[in-house]
């Protein structure tokens, strides 16, 4: 998170002065301008490692990548639930059985759209 704050500032102070006499009537109107200016932005070559950004990307970076996930994620809520003395446990108005090892106890669930 700080390498993208920090880049996020070096962007701004770069982009800053040239959109700020820019007048803009929407906020798509900002995003089409600084896309604009990102290819110009990724091509300067940088002082510390005499590279410019996308010649860092192309060069080593892509390939180190990963592949998205086939499934995107899936927003889930944790709860603790008491076992009951039959072994099923209560989420909403269904109940789902659980090994009866856990039976005097709890149980942590998580519950989302589509699983328990």
């Amino acid at each position: 998170k700080p390498f993208v704050e920090n880049l996020h500032g070096v962007f701004w102070r770069w982009a800053g002065p040239k959109i700020r006499r820019q007048t803009f009537h929407s906020l798509g109107a900002v995003n089409v301008a600084l896309r604009e200016l990102m290819p110009a932005f990724n091509e300067r070559i940088q002082r510390k490692s005499g590279t410019s950004r996308r010649q860092k990307h192309e060069g080593g970076e892509r390939d180190q990548l990963l592949p998205l996930p086939a499934v995107s994620y899936e927003v889930g809520t944790w709860k603790r639930l008491k076992v009951h003395p039959d072994c099923h446990i209560q989420v909403g108005h269904n109940f789902y059985s659980v090994p009866y090892r856990l039976r005097p106890g709890e149980v942590e669930v998580r519950i989302t759209p589509a699983f328990v």
